[in-house]
């Protein structure tokens, strides 16, 4: 698989490169997307950031500006991430990155796990 499979919207762009500045990681990490196994629905969607990916990656540079946010998603996570959407809302009193689309079939009321 060598097409990228995760679109990310400018909200979820701009509060990933302020948690990076926040925590004062280098713009050389990347924020890894992925996906595994728990939560109430069976699957749930893992970001953090790393220096160590391998060859299993597939990796985007994102722009904001003069700032650079480069992802990663390893190939089994892909499958899954395939035409998803990471977005960034805050409403009411939800706050947080969302995962829109794809294979999803069904998420639990938390909206933090899915199924497909």
């Amino acid at each position: 698989m060598s097409d990228f499979p995760l679109k990310i919207t400018e909200a979820a762009l701009k509060q990933a490169l302020y948690a990076r500045q926040k925590e004062s990681i280098t713009p050389d990490f990347y924020l890894t997307v992925g996906v595994k196994g728990g939560g109430c629905s069976g699957m749930q969607h893992t970001l953090a950031f790393s220096n160590e990916i391998d060859e299993d990656y597939i990796t985007q540079t994102f722009y904001q500006g003069d700032d650079i946010l480069l992802v990663a998603v390893d190939n089994f996570s892909a499958l899954y991430l395939q035409d998803v959407t990471m977005d960034y809302i805050s409403e009411n009193l939800k706050e947080g990155f969302k995962f829109i689309g794809g294979a999803q079939k069904k998420t639990c009321a938390c909206g933090s796990s899915f199924s497909v």
